[in-house]
């Protein structure tokens, strides 16, 4: 649909992309249309997601194995130094200074800190300056995040919306997005998914959901 087009058309643009939207909205639909897309155009696009049942679902991996985190929780010097002990490290690097565009699908169970020690690790394994250090965020790859906040919160944690990296990709001053058209970089776009496909033949459902989601509990809901 044009909402989903919209963010397809950024994407393409190689800018930073969060894309969000209701239950149903069509945001598992674009990033599987999205993996196709990269697997024709033979670009290196890595579609992970927080947990293995929606990695699945959208044909990717977890977040935590394609990093090589494993179980292992905390900043990003922290994960860095288990990374780093890797015994496949070299494959892992390889692996990253490939990959142009990184997907991370259900992006609302996604800590500020893993969201940051994301982007640190990203840059080491890149052998770029990691953001805290003055880098570009993830290492200089394009971001794709994609899920609903008013969804499943982190188990631990503050929501990835509240960590300064974010306000600095969404600002564009970290310098890391696609250029604009007065030459300074662009920051990242966010597109709300406004369309029911889900529920497209139960209009009245689809508003009682989403009134919901929005904590609008009136009479008529209730009823």
């Amino acid at each position: 649909d044009q909402w989903q087009l919209g963010a397809m058309r950024d994407i393409l643009q190689q800018r930073h992309v969060f894309i969000t939207g209701s239950a149903g909205s069509g945001k598992s639909h674009l990033i599987q249309t999205l993996h196709a897309y990269c697997a024709a155009a033979l670009k290196p696009c890595a579609v992970t997601s927080m947990t293995g049942v929606t990695a699945l679902h959208i044909g990717g991996e977890t977040l935590a194995r394609f990093m090589s985190f494993g179980v292992v929780e905390g900043d990003g010097p922290t994960l860095w130094a288990h990374v780093s002990k890797n015994k496949h490290l070299k494959y892992v690097k390889q692996r990253m200074m490939n990959v142009s565009m990184i997907v991370i699908d259900e992006i609302s169970m996604l800590s500020a800190e893993t969201f940051e020690a994301v982007s640190y690790v990203l840059a080491k394994l890149r052998d770029q300056l990691p953001h805290t250090s003055g880098g570009k965020p993830f290492g200089g790859v394009q971001m794709i995040f994609c899920g609903d906040f008013s969804q499943l919160p982190p188990v631990k944690g503050h929501y990835a919306f509240l960590s300064p990296l974010w306000d600095q990709m969404v600002s564009g001053r970290d310098g890391s997005g696609a250029p604009g058209a007065g030459g300074g970089p662009l920051g990242m776009a966010i597109h709300e998914l406004k369309g029911s496909h889900r529920q497209s033949d139960d209009v009245a459902f689809y508003m009682l959901l989403n009134a919901v989601r929005v904590g609008e509990i009136t009479t008529l809901v209730r009823n």
